[in-house]
């Protein structure tokens, strides 16, 4: 069996691959987390985890890192832009300089290619219209650079829209369908760019055990999976058997704000993004200040987000055909992919069971 640790595995998608992993028959999960609490859950799971955090120092990163064979990296590192990119250069330098040989796997995201809620076709922009994007190609260029300098095996999965059981997506839309009930729901046309966990699942167990080339692939179920069958995954999750599914052209890209005060004011709001990516990052106090101002102006309208998404399942969705690098690997079929999401459900559902007959009992 082949040792994968996984870092950021009490996050939503490293938690969940580390479960599916768990019944791998080539691959050994091991989770690595900051804390015990952190790790709670996946222990609780059947799974050993290792505590400790990969850049406090060398010797730490070493011993949390010792004897894997493969490193899968699913850290998002939270923060303003002034402090994104030192988090993500010592996370990046930290894991390849302390991991021994082991092939390194950064899960990126396709919202490098620039993407935003203004810019929904899919191409590869000059500039990253999100600072989420702008955060992901830095640790992708990251990860290429010190990869090749030491001679080491690496891949950057762009993974696309990540559906599973755990997932913050597919628990909202489910709930959405659930309120909803039997009516008529939106379905997007176009290619899907979604990705399920049991795909991601797939290709570690196949970048870990075939010989592929290094470099960056984009990672979604664009060629097999449609929104028809992503909304008929939801309706079941949701208990929904009957219902009419009406096909609705991709929505133009949504502003924040419809009115604004003044044109600089305007300028602001539009490209607010790019301006905390590439001027911000250098002025923390300023982005500070900025950014509660415009939680204050939000924070009213909070309630009244999906106030019109009743039946808009999807809601914004991007335009055009997902980018993907021709197949280096052949995924699993997905009807086999829906199955195991399928039995990672139950097997949640039972870890819940217990967790409460546990509560009561004490």
């Amino acid at each position: 069996m082949l040792r994968v640790g996984i870092i950021g595995a009490n996050g939503q998608v490293g938690s969940e691959v580390s479960l599916l992993l768990k019944g791998s028959e080539t691959c050994l999960p091991i989770p690595i987390c900051r804390t015990k609490l952190g790790s709670a859950f996946l222990r609780y799971g059947g799974l050993d985890c290792r505590h400790g955090d990969v850049t406090r120092s060398a010797e730490e990163a070493t011993d949390l890192l010792s004897g894997l064979d493969l490193i899968v990296d699913f850290s998002l590192p939270r923060g303003h832009s002034s402090s994104l990119k030192a988090d993500i250069h010592r996370l990046v330098n930290s894991v390849l300089m302390n991991s021994g040989s082991a092939t390194y796997i950064y899960a990126s995201s396709i919202m490098a290619y620039g993407m935003s809620e203004r810019h929904i076709h899919f191409k590869n922009y000059k500039i990253a219209h999100s600072i989420y994007g702008k955060s992901k190609r830095y640790a992708e260029a990251e990860v290429k650079t010190l990869s090749k300098r030491l001679g080491r095996k690496f891949y950057i999965l762009r993974l696309g829209e990540v559906n599973g059981e755990i997932q913050s997506c597919t628990r909202l839309r489910s709930n959405n369908l659930r309120i909803a009930g039997p009516a008529k729901i939106q379905i997007p046309t176009g290619r899907t760019y979604a990705v399920l966990t049991t795909t991601i699942m797939n290709t570690i167990e196949t970048l870990a055990s075939q010989r592929i080339a290094s470099g960056a692939y984009t990672l979604s179920d664009a060629h097999r999976l449609e929104w028809r069958d992503l909304a008929s995954y939801y309706a079941e999750r949701a208990g929904l058997s009957q219902i009419e599914y009406q096909d609705k052209p991709q929505l133009a890209g949504r502003k924040l704000r419809s009115v604004l005060m003044n044109g600089a004011a305007h300028i602001a709001e539009r490209y607010r993004n790019e301006i905390s990516s590439y001027l911000l990052c250098y002025m923390p106090k300023v982005e500070e200040y900025l950014r509660l101002e415009r939680l204050k102006r939000t924070a009213s309208k909070a309630v009244l987000l999906n106030a019109h998404q009743e039946y808009d399942v999807f809601g914004v969705t991007y335009t055009g055909n997902i980018e993907l690098t021709p197949p280096a690997f052949d995924a699993a079929s997905l009807a086999s992919g829906f199955e195991r999401l399928r039995l990672l459900r139950k097997f949640l559902l039972d870890l819940e069971s217990g967790l409460s007959a546990a509560a009561r009992f004490h």
